[in-house]
C-alpha cells in the first residue's frame, strides 16, 4: 500500500453497523458528499455517522436506503 493508503476491513464495519445500516451505506455515502466533498452543509462525515448511529430508529436508515435504490428520485419525478 502507498504512503497515504489505509486498509479498512469492510466486514468489521458491517458487523458494527448491523445489516440494515450496512445495506444503506451507499445512500449515506452519496448524501454526505461522496469522496470529492469533505462535508455537507458544514457537517463532516464523522459527525454525520455519529448522529446516524445515535438514532436506532429506521427512519434515517430507510431514507438512505431509498436514496440509493432510486425510490426518492422516483417519488420526486411523479
Amino acid at each position: 500500500m502507498g504512503k497515504h493508503s489505509k486498509f479498512l476491513a469492510a466486514h468489521e464495519i458491517a458487523n458494527v453497523l448491523g445489516p440494515e445500516k450496512s445495506e444503506s451505506l451507499l445512500g449515506f455515502h452519496a448524501f454526505t458528499g461522496c469522496d470529492t466533498v469533505s462535508y455537507f452543509k458544514g457537517i463532516g462525515k464523522l459527525t454525520a455517522v455519529n448522529a446516524w448511529l445515535k438514532y436506532p430508529g429506521a427512519t434515517v436508515t430507510d431514507g438512505f436506503e431509498a436514496l440509493q435504490d432510486g425510490t426518492v428520485v422516483q417519488a420526486m419525478g411523479n
